[in-house]
């Protein structure tokens, strides 16, 4: 019997992968919130996040995350992601905004070898309503002192955040991953590439619809 993969199949095996994708040289899913164990590797204060189907980028889930109207809030993965970045050239995360109007919308990143504001890396971006495919390049990135490289095979913390909110937001964030040198287009050709050599022998006599 041939093997039917619905999108959704296809997300989680991808995310179960080891090898080719995961941990290649190619692409690496830090987090697709297809499952309830990708959502706990991430918290905040005063922060509340969900699994929903509303606004993912990929597959069935994103996660939602409701960040109250403090200086900063955020919501962040410490220690719970991959801490070896050193494979990769660009972090890459999706962002829906379903206000109207833009947002100062932050990411900071912490190695094993600092903790303050100076001895850490922060980058605002422009967060526009709707969909936002963002993408940061990783190689070589410096302390907000500029005294020293980020050390991107020691990664502890990543956050995201915003920056003075005027109210309470909600964002959906979803594809949150890391990628060797390769557009988004290409991640994607990789993955189907695989998908459809090796999905038979994966499923093969398992008649998933």
């Amino acid at each position: 019997n041939k093997a039917k993969l619905s999108l959704y199949d296809k997300q989680n095996y991808i995310s179960r992968k080891d090898t080719d994708i995961n941990k290649g040289s190619f692409g690496y899913i830090l987090s697709n919130f297809e499952d309830k164990k990708d959502l706990i590797k991430w918290s905040g204060a005063d922060v509340l996040t969900s699994l929903v189907t509303e606004y993912s980028s990929e597959g069935k889930y994103c996660m939602k995350v409701i960040f109250p109207q403090t200086d900063f809030p955020g919501i962040g993965a410490w220690r719970t992601l991959e801490t070896d970045w050193s494979k990769f050239s660009i972090l890459k995360f999706d962002v829906y905004n379903p206000r109207k109007e833009s947002i100062k919308f932050g990411v900071l990143i912490k190695d094993g070898f600092g903790n303050t504001y100076a001895d850490r890396f922060d980058k605002e971006f422009d967060l526009h309503p709707g969909v936002n495919n963002l993408e940061l390049t990783i190689k070589n990135l410096k302390t907000n002192n500029n005294q020293r490289v980020l050390r991107l095979d020691k990664i502890k913390e990543i956050v995201f955040f915003l920056c003075k909110p005027r109210a309470q937001y909600t964002l959906y964030l979803d594809n949150i991953g890391l990628i060797a040198n390769a557009t988004n287009t290409n991640l994607n050709q990789h993955i189907g590439a695989v998908i459809n050599a090796e999905k038979l022998a994966l499923y093969a006599g398992q008649g998933i619809d």
